[in-house]
Parts: structure tokens; C-alpha cells; sequence
């Protein structure tokens, strides 16, 4: 099967430039210098676009910042079923 590689492409996590092999829908490989490993992969040029994680499952915890520091003194379960409990549907 054939597949993707994307060169050159801006890692915002580790901020350098990298390859991204992609066979079907699974990454295959994240790395440098890929295109003697994967040969048969169709090329893409990465330069000027960015390489961001997936954020898989982000939104679970996203209103929880909104309330950091707020009754910080209490204990954990407190704060999760006296004051935090009902605040989320908020946000």
C-alpha cells in the first residue's frame, strides 16, 4: 500500500521541522530524513504549514481551568462534589 509522507513540516511541540509518514489512516512513523525509509510514499512539502497534536479527548477537562484556584484550600472531594459540581454545565 502506498502512502503519505509530508516533509519539512513546523512541529509546534518540539519546534523544528520533521517528517510525518502516513500509511491508510495511521501515522507511521514521526521523524527526520524519511524519504529513504519510505520510498514508495507519494511526497508532500510541509514547509509553511504547521504539525500540531490531535487533541484527542481535550474537551474532558477544558472547564476545569476556568476554575482553577478557586477554593484551592479544600480537599479534593470537597471541591469536586460541594463547588465544582453543577459549575461545569457553564462553560
Amino acid at each position: 500500500m502506498s502512502g503519505l509522507l509530508i516533509e519539512n513540516v513546523l512541529s509546534v511541540e518540539n519546534n523544528c521541522l520533521l517528517d510525518v509518514a502516513i500509511e491508510g489512516s495511521l501515522i507511521k512513523e514521526i521523524g527526520n530524513n524519511l524519504k529513504g525509509k519510505y520510498p514508495h510514499f507519494n511526497i508532500l512539502n510541509g514547509q509553511n504549514n504547521l504539525l500540531v497534536p490531535g487533541l484527542i479527548n481535550c474537551h474532558t477537562h477544558a472547564a476545569m481551568t476556568l476554575l482553577r484556584s478557586y477554593a484551592d484550600d479544600l480537599p479534593l472531594m470537597t471541591w469536586l462534589q460541594e463547588k465544582k459540581s453543577g459549575r461545569g454545565k457553564h462553560f
